[in-house]
């Protein structure tokens, strides 16, 4: 558990969030593999201490993509992660650079290799 703060303080922290596909049981299975893998984060060098993400069973969100000529729909599910890193934090890089790696080789895997995955790191202020 984070340490608590005394009141009127805050701590910088990185607010995580991508949205992997999941369109068919391939993706479901490789949705399921990095659920798993978060949550074996909790041992790490730089322990993750929660995360959240959106239904599986009918995902809620739906995302375009631009294939040639036309957009392509596809169901997401929408993954955050509170790290206790500051933005700065030269081993965030490695964190999520591995979390990339995952993604994208479960999806492999799986039967449905992705073309690009996007993990959007942004800085967030948790107040006391």
């Amino acid at each position: 558990m984070a340490a608590e703060l005394p009141r009127g303080l805050h701590d910088h922290r990185t607010r995580v969030t991508f949205l992997p596909p999941l369109n068919d049981n391939r993706e479901e299975k490789a949705v399921h593999a990095v659920i798993r893998y978060l949550q074996a984060q909790r041992e790490s060098r730089i322990p993750l201490t929660g995360f959240t993400y959106s239904m599986l069973n009918d995902p809620v969100f739906t995302g375009f993509w631009w294939s040639g000529s036309n957009w392509v729909p596809d169901r997401v599910v929408l993954f955050i992660i509170d790290y206790a890193l500051s933005l700065d934090d030269p081993r965030l890089s490695g964190v999520l650079g591995r979390l990339k790696r995952v993604i994208e080789r479960r999806y492999t895997q799986y039967g449905n290799p992705q073309q690009e995955v996007w993990i959007i790191a942004q800085r967030a202020t948790r107040y006391a």
